[in-house]
């Protein structure tokens, strides 16, 4: 060193030190960030860059110090170190290629486990998500059929009592917004006590049961409502409905009922199961709900009072 350079020989390998120390600071570019890393580049610069000059230096030095030994000369010396240089070159290429291989094998096998697992994953996720959608399914069934049985009279299968209060308020406000005419028939089959006496109420029931469906043949819109109101009392509500058309369809119910021909010998009006109705009409400024359903009752109980089936309006 003191032949070449003033500097002297500590100073250098500082400055070397420092050089080395400057470039392997820099962890986000350069080959730093290579060697550091975790991938096959990484692990090749780790295990070479250490190895290599340190193996191919002290072979140089072996060689040197056997030459000037006498061990051999000059030009066996060369060829030995060469030798020597190629065949620790390919013992540490094949150890880093049997490393490499190793290593890739594992991240192989890791990324196909991972792959099946996804897979696995992901046909849980679509069969829990299938599982899922159809019980969502399932429930909205359930909830409908359960808001239909609590809309709905268990035997006649129609409107039950709730509903008919309900859409009775529904229709009430729209008549008053819409200055729309509003009908209301309620019906009561006529000696019905007296028919439940003598044909038993099996009989009684399946007689209301045809009785319901013969008034609700009779109403033919979607919005139109037939209800059972209490025990052997129905009604009909009728929007856009004046007292002439309610009057029509309480009629037409009411020989729908006696087309029936379902006998009954304890009637004091006829020999088969007949109905009476009261029928009123609401307009825009007209009555609240209990007042309607009043003047409907009033005038049913008009007709049970002029001898039954018939139908009496306000």
């Amino acid at each position: 060193v003191g032949i070449y350079t003033s500097m002297a020989l500590h100073t250098a390998l500082s400055f070397i030190l420092l050089t080395l120390a400057l470039l392997a600071s820099d962890t986000k570019y350069g080959f730093t960030r290579i060697a550091i890393s975790d991938t096959s580049g990484g692990l090749l610069s780790r295990w070479l860059l250490p190895t290599l000059p340190v193996m191919i230096f002290s072979i140089g030095w072996l060689r040197l110090n056997g030459e000037l030994a006498g061990y051999y000369e000059f030009e066996f010396g060369l060829a030995l170190m060469v030798l020597l240089s190629i065949t620790v070159c390919v013992i540490a290429v094949a150890w880093i290629a049997l490393v490499l291989h190793r290593t890739d094998r594992t991240r192989k096998a890791a990324e196909n486990e991972i792959r099946s697992l996804n897979a696995g994953l992901e046909k849980r996720v679509t069969e829990r998500t299938q599982e899922l959608a159809q019980l969502s399914d399932e429930l909205s069934a359930a909830n409908k059929s359960l808001e239909l049985l609590s809309q709905q009279d268990a035997m006649t299968g129609l409107a039950n009592r709730r509903h008919f209060d309900s859409y009775l308020d529904g229709q009430l406000n729209v008549t008053r917004r819409y200055n729309r005419a509003l009908g209301l028939v309620l019906f009561d089959v006529d000696f019905f006590k007296a028919y439940n006496d003598h044909y038993g109420h099996p009989a009684g029931d399946e007689c209301l049961k045809q009785v319901a469906q013969a008034i609700r043949s009779c109403c033919r819109r979607p919005s139109d409502l037939v209800a059972r109101y209490g025990g052997e009392e129905f009604a009909m509500i009728l929007p856009d409905t004046g007292l002439r058309g309610s009057i029509q369809i309480a009629e037409a119910a009411r020989a729908a009922v006696m087309g029936l021909n379902i006998m009954h010998e304890h009637s004091a009006v006829s020999s088969i199961v007949t109905i009476s109705g009261g029928v009123a009409t609401a307009l825009a400024d007209a009555q609240y709900e209990g007042d309607l359903i009043a003047a409907a009752d009033k005038m049913l109980y008009d007709a049970k009072d002029l001898g039954r089936n018939r139908v009496s309006s306000a």
